[in-house]
């Protein structure tokens, strides 16, 4: 009976074409459910569709009488195809809720829902379609046989384009975690055997499977030894980096070495394998056997997933081989550094030494230097050396030559360091025992450089100004060995330089004449002697102190007292040069004469 009470199933009895196909016995049928309250509707349907075959495939019906059993075959059936659903059944939207259920709760996007009904007028079809996920919606009446067979096809072909396309995405999703693994797996073995587990749940494998390698020898000089990576099913205890031949079969052993030496793809009557090359040139198989069924898959998908595969074991390969060299490395950095460590302790004693004997010879020299000019009432002077390192070249040296005469020497011994103040202080006390027996500046001078020269194994030289004044009468008389030239500040405060005199550095010729000069210092007048490390003194931007802006300080400030003129000398000298390693030794000198004695 129909949902009017009539006995009319059909709308008319349209003959069903023969559509039998040959039915290929290994491939499994596809399902289709009849939900129905009528039995005449099971009946019928089943004399229409059952011997109806699609792609080789039979069909097999299942029948429900409500939309709670119904419910209860589509749990345990996943795999049903197409259902042939009446609306009004136990309620009279039984039809409406078990559509909503199957999509919402079971998450069932695959089966082809065709709705029918036999009062169209109590769920009107443009709601419904409208509403719910069909794929057709049918009024029993207009219902004929050919065309529940065509509606049956079609639902099928809808049903199995889902499932591809839903097999593709999802092989699509294990390419890309394919892809990922090799970033995120730490280990070769722990990649191979998350990669074989995404392939089996790519291709659906569900029995044993396996999957080993072997580094590719091109030379043939060894044996091409065959490892492990990873096992599942029941060759998932096989011991991962062992070799091939030890834990498994001696069948499975066939099938891998078969697969290699053909390079390419082998199916036997129970199991198949997979030929795997990686760009670095290793070469794999994997393994598929047990009794599980594994279904087709696109070749196209199924490649390209085993081409990810093999790049994934090269870069985890790689990453290892890296891990096992960091690792060498780091002991390597780790012993190199407790060397270098006792290395820098030793260093730093010898450094904390060297310093300490660094600051004894500083001490030395600063002693050796004047600490003040010899009380007079007609002069006063003051000097000062700032060496670049602890210890300097330049010096100078203030001494009385009896009661009316006083020495003054400056002088710059070439380089800077021990080996400069070395030969400093030698310079000194030559030049100074010369100057005590009352030699004139020039024969002073010739004779230090001549022992000097006599003892100069490593040729070095110093520059010498030298200089007497004679207190009662102002008069000065000088030579000059390769020295800047004094600036000689008078009261009006004009500036010059003293006579230039010929000259040359002590230290390099062991026969040289010197010359000497004269000139007669006036009340109020001002000397300043320096070395080179004055004028030479460089700011940050490459500029000179020079001899324009040293004249210039000395007109400007060489009327102060003459301790605050020299400091206040050095301490521009030091501005200029801002924050950096001063260059050169500063060394200077100021002497003021007050007038002759009455």
């Amino acid at each position: 009976m129909n949902e009017d009470g009539g006995e009319l199933l059909f709308a008319s009895e349209d003959s069903v074409p023969d559509r039998q196909a040959l039915v290929d016995p290994q491939l499994s049928p596809w399902k289709v459910l009849i939900v129905d309250d009528d039995e005449s509707v099971h009946s019928i349907t089943r004399v229409v569709l059952d011997k109806l075959a699609y792609r080789g495939r039979a069909i097999r019906l299942l029948s429900a009488y409500s939309g709670d059993e119904a419910w209860r075959v589509l749990e345990r059936e996943a795999d049903i195809a197409v259902m042939l659903l009446d609306v009004v059944m136990e309620r009279e939207d039984a039809g409406l809720r078990l559509v909503g259920r199957v999509r919402e709760e079971l998450g069932n996007n695959h089966v082809q829902i065709i709705l029918r009904t036999g009062q169209p007028g109590q769920a009107p079809e443009r709601e419904v379609i409208l509403a719910y996920d069909l794929y057709d919606y049918k009024a029993k009446t207009e219902l004929t046989a050919q065309k529940l067979f065509t509606a049956t096809v079609s639902a099928l072909r809808s049903y199995e384009t889902i499932v591809a396309l839903d097999n593709h995405r999802q092989g699509l999703e294990q390419i890309i975690e394919a892809s990922s693994l090799a970033l995120t797996e730490r280990g070769l073995r722990s990649y191979a055997a998350r990669a074989l587990q995404a392939f089996c749940t790519l291709v659906g494998h569900k029995g044993d499977a396996l999957v080993c390698g072997r580094r590719h020898d091109s030379t043939g000089a060894r044996p091409r030894q065959v490892y492990v990576l990873a096992g599942l099913g029941g060759l998932g205890r096989v011991d991962a980096g062992g070799l091939l031949t030890r834990h498994v079969p001696a069948a499975i052993v066939r099938a891998v070495d078969a697969t290699l030496e053909a390079g390419r793809d082998q199916e036997g009557g129970d199991h198949q394998t997979c030929f795997v090359r990686t760009p670095d040139g290793h070469e794999g198989v994997v393994y598929l056997g047990g009794d599980g069924e594994t279904p087709s898959v696109e070749p196209a998908l199924k490649a390209l997933f085993l081409q990810r595969m093999a790049e994934g074991l090269d870069n985890v390969w790689l990453r290892d081989q890296l891990r096992h060299h960091q690792s060498i490395l780091e002991l390597q950095i780790a012993q190199r550094t407790r060397e270098l460590t006792a290395a820098n302790g030793a260093l730093m004693l010898a450094q904390q030494q060297i310093d300490e004997e660094l600051a004894a010879a500083k001490a030395l020299q600063q002693a050796i230097l004047p600490p003040a000019f010899p009380p007079n009432p007609h002069y006063e002077g003051f000097a000062m050396m700032r060496a670049a390192r602890q210890v300097g070249g330049d010096f100078y040296d203030v001494f009385p030559l009896g009661a009316d005469m006083l020495g003054m020497v400056i002088a710059d011994t070439c380089g800077k360091g021990v080996p400069a103040a070395i030969y400093m202080a030698m310079a000194r006390n030559i030049l100074r025992s010369l100057a005590l027996v009352g030699l004139e500046p020039a024969d002073c001078l010739r004779e230090a450089n001549f022992m000097l020269e006599s003892q100069n194994p490593m040729r070095l030289f110093v520059s010498v100004f030298y200089a007497i004044l004679e207190i009662s009468t102002g008069k000065l008389r000088f030579s000059n060995g390769g020295h800047n030239s004094p600036l000689l500040r008078r009261a009006n405060g004009s500036v010059t330089e003293l006579p230039r005199v010929r000259g040359l550095v002590l230290g390099l010729l062991d026969r040289f004449d010197f010359h000497q000069g004269t000139v007669q210092m006036e009340e109020g007048d001002t000397l300043l002697f320096y070395t080179d490390g004055v004028m030479e003194c460089l700011a940050p931007d490459g500029r000179l102190f020079g001899d324009e802006r040293l004249s210039e300080y000395v007109a400007i400030r060489g009327g102060q007292p003459v301790e605050d003129f020299v400091r206040g000398l050095v301490g521009a000298t030091e501005r200029f040069a801002g924050p950096g390693q001063q260059a050169d030794d500063i060394t200077c000198l100021g002497l003021r004469y007050f007038g002759a004695t009455g």
